[in-house]
């Protein structure tokens, strides 16, 4: 109880901006009560491991009377559980907390960023330096366009990659690095790479490579699909050529039965005999 209420003092004096007190009590049963059902799983669990070892205390020790027996209980299973279960409540929220962390590539010196907006749009840096929460300092002396410069943490998406730096080094430095570790040719080997300079690649293409790419498109779905169906009559692979298959190897399992051949040579024999009628 005692814990209880230092709880609800500690919530009271969180609130106290709200001159309301009804909205106030409101406000903290939503914060305690907020998530029902995950308490609810907590504490299930919190009871079967109470019933367990009470379970198995109770089959491997054997007291001389009941008051040596409740002793032990209390000593044994009552006074350590509150510490186990707070420990398992600690593992929940850190595994909880594991689960929500989408992306770990942190700006630090030495990341490597993609610009996002702009006229340096698509074009990758490394983080020299941190100014502030807000901007950062990105270089690339690979890129003529992207030498020193400020970029601001909205316009720059961290990537995988990074290089260990000192706050701001010397462009030299910085060069060094990059040959050595070769950062930039494991990016560029990346699927988002690659996409970035295929766009940008059919944006500076002509009219007549444009139609080169057309064409060359054509070609290539034309001797695929002739080659596949190649394959495909010596092998069926689509799936109305295996559908086929199957049909007609039931067929012929029917087909192969009396009855199914004395009906089909009586549908030939009519076919027949319509027909010469026909002609007279």
């Amino acid at each position: 109880m005692v814990i209880f209420f230092a709880y609800w003092r500690n919530e009271i004096t969180q609130t106290k901006k709200h001159a309301n007190r009804r909205k106030c009590v409101q406000m903290i049963i939503k914060r305690w009560f907020g998530r029902v059902q995950e308490r609810i799983c907590v504490f299930r669990f919190a009871a079967f491991c109470f019933l367990f070892f009470f379970l198995y205390y109770f089959y491997t020790r054997k007291c001389d009377s009941i008051a040596t027996y409740v002793m032990h209980i209390y000593i044994y299973i009552y006074l350590p559980f509150p510490l186990f279960f707070y420990l398992f409540c600690i593992f929940i929220e850190l595994v909880k907390k594991r689960s929500q962390m989408v992306k770990a590539n942190y700006i630090r010196a030495g990341r490597l960023v993609r610009i996002i907006r702009g006229p340096r749009q698509d074009r990758v840096g490394v983080v020299v330096d941190i100014i502030d929460g807000n901007r950062v300092l990105v270089e690339n002396p690979a890129d003529k366009k992207m030498w020193r410069h400020v970029q601001n943490l909205k316009n720059v998406e961290p990537l995988k990659f990074s290089v260990e730096l000192s706050r701001n080094c010397s462009t030299r430095t910085l060069k060094n690095v990059l040959a050595e570790k070769k950062i930039l040719e494991k990016y560029a080997a990346t699927k988002s790479a690659r996409r970035i300079a295929a766009k940008r690649a059919f944006a500076r293409s002509t009219d007549f490579e444009r139609y080169q790419l057309r064409v060359a498109k054509r070609s290539r779905a034309f001797w695929t699909r002739k080659v596949f169906d190649e394959n495909d009559k010596k092998k069926p692979v689509s799936w109305h050529k295996v559908a086929l298959k199957k049909l007609q190897k039931n067929a012929k399992k029917v087909d192969s039965k009396p009855a199914a051949k004395k009906r089909i040579e009586k549908a030939r024999a009519a076919r027949k005999a319509k027909a010469a009628a026909g002609k007279k």
